[in-house]
């Protein structure tokens, strides 16, 4: 049984329970003030021990059930929470060596040590999908082609964005392999891989103004507008700008970005990546 269903399953039997044991509580306190109701008109009010023992019942039944209800409802309210921690822990250990594995090649992306096919020049968001891809073919839907890296042109079978184990996939499923890929990993840590993680790295925006990638630009410009999450994560868009925008502040990149979206390396729509640089000695 899979984690996923063994927690649904741990969820749906504590509801049962906790529905058991309202309806359980829900009967006693009913029967009881009937109970009760009925002694109160049929007491005997000659009898000298009715003042107490009727009183005493009531407070004790009060307690049992005040009780009962508290420490039912508290383990149920704990073992959801634990489910629920359980969950996040699973979900952070699947997610922490994916983004781990992103990090290590949008790192080796932008080395020009590592991968000398990066622009002098500011990089398109086409040249650096074409990179990433590492086809030597045209990036698909534009004119732009992008060599392979050198030792893949050494190497047919080599990428060196794809790391040992994982698997490149078409995500969107269009036909295309796309820059996302999947390996399998161990959930529940017993030694055996139980689910397989799949992870993307994207590029494209749909923007009005290339030089303006802020958030509100990205979610509410051009074929953007009004569409949610969901419908960019198909497209293969991004969702959110970069985390740090500084290009209204410093005029001299924002002049270099403008002219290089004109003409070069610079251009988000189509443009090419520029002349490579050569590696470092």
């Amino acid at each position: 049984m899979s984690t996923r269903k063994f927690t649904r399953a741990i969820h749906s039997g504590l509801n049962q329970v906790n529905h058991f044991v309202r309806e359980r509580i829900r009967q006693s306190v009913r029967r009881s003030v009937l109970w009760l109701f009925h002694n109160w008109l049929t007491l005997n009010r000659a009898s000298a021990k009715a003042g107490f023992v009727l009183p005493t019942t009531v407070l004790l039944l009060l307690v049992v059930l005040l009780t009962v209800g508290s420490i039912g409802y508290r383990t149920y309210t704990r073992t959801v929470q634990t489910v629920g921690e359980r969950q996040q822990r699973v979900v952070y250990n699947a997610a922490t060596p994916t983004i781990d594995r992103a990090k290590a090649k949008v790192e080796y992306l932008f080395d020009p040590r590592r991968d000398p096919r990066f622009p002098s020049g500011i990089p398109s968001e086409t040249w650096l999908l074409g990179m990433m891809l590492n086809t030597g073919a045209a990036v698909p839907g534009t004119t732009v082609t992008v060599p392979r890296h050198p030792s893949s042109q050494a190497n047919p079978a080599f990428d060196p964005y794809t790391l040992p184990g994982e698997t490149r996939i078409d995500i969107d499923e269009d036909g295309i392999v796309d820059n996302a890929w999947r390996y399998p990993t161990d959930t529940d840590g017993d030694g055996t891989n139980d689910a397989t993680v799949a992870y993307s790295i994207l590029y494209k925006t749909d923007l009005v103004n290339p030089q303006d990638t802020s958030d509100t630009a990205i979610r509410g410009s051009g074929a953007n507008v009004g569409r949610a999450n969901e419908g960019r994560a198909r497209r293969l868009e991004v969702r959110n700008g970069p985390l740090s925008n500084n290009s209204s502040q410093n005029n001299a990149c924002s002049t270099g970005a403008a002219a290089a979206s004109a003409d070069g390396p610079g251009r988000r729509d189509a443009g090419g990546g520029g002349t490579p640089r050569t590696p470092d000695p």
